[in-house]
């Protein structure tokens, strides 16, 4: 079985599934290869059920096509996707997501490579605005310094605190709920008082977002649906 492997100074080995159907095992430094074996053989009907469940999920997510009337995320809610003959930039208005296209035709297949990279760079700019709103308040509310807090583009994290201060945040967050990017800002903040997932870490944590359980468990389920 393919597995990621992380390794920490954890006493036990853990195992979990992602949403997007990777094993992801999180060892102690000491674990040797044979017993992070034995733990996945003895467990290898549970992982078989969840990636079923994974899998499935997956199958059922239709990729974008960026088509009028599509539905687009934003904070948690959703908007249909209106493609307009004009120069404005992308907007808000109702409950549509309003993208201008300055040409003669909207028909053409490469209008859609166009809209989307344009749906990219908006949802870009309004994921960096919301950190820089949310971020500095909450730094200051834990007690840190974070050198930098940037939105980037990951494939399988949702943020990741670097050791020289240095945060960044998957900017597909954008897409979901207000409460469930203010959990992931907070758990990277708290990354910066503690390296590691402890228990010191989960009840700093839980300090500053009491019902974080209820937004890891919403990114475990729908996270697979903040993608384009």
């Amino acid at each position: 079985m393919n597995y990621i492997l992380r390794r920490s100074k954890r006493k036990t080995i853990g195992i979990t599934v992602s949403d997007t159907a990777e094993v992801v095992v999180s060892a102690p430094i000491f674990a040797t290869k044979a017993m992070i074996d034995s733990v996945i053989h003895n467990k290898k009907s549970w992982i078989d059920a969840k990636l079923k469940i994974v899998n499935s999920r997956i199958e059922s997510f239709t990729p974008k096509r960026f088509i009028n009337g599509e539905e687009f995320k934003y904070l948690g809610d959703n908007f249909k996707l209106s493609i307009l003959n004009d120069k404005h930039p992308i907007r808000l208005i109702d409950s549509k997501l309003c993208v201008g296209l300055n040409k003669r035709t909207l028909q053409k297949e490469t209008d859609n490579q166009l809209i989307k990279n344009k749906i990219i760079t908006w949802y870009r700019k309004q994921a960096q605005e919301y950190l820089n709103k949310k971020a500095t308040k909450m730094a200051s509310q834990i007690g840190v310094n974070p050198i930098l807090i940037k939105e980037k583009a990951y494939k399988r994290s949702w943020g990741m605190c670097h050791n020289n201060g240095k945060i960044f945040i998957n900017y597909k967050l954008i897409m979901a709920p207000k409460k469930v990017i203010d959990y992931v800002i907070i758990h990277e903040l708290c990354h910066l008082k503690h390296p590691n997932h402890s228990r010191d870490f989960w009840n700093l944590v839980a300090l500053h977002c009491s019902d974080y359980l209820s937004s890891k468990k919403w990114l475990k389920e729908n996270g697979y649906t903040l993608d384009l």
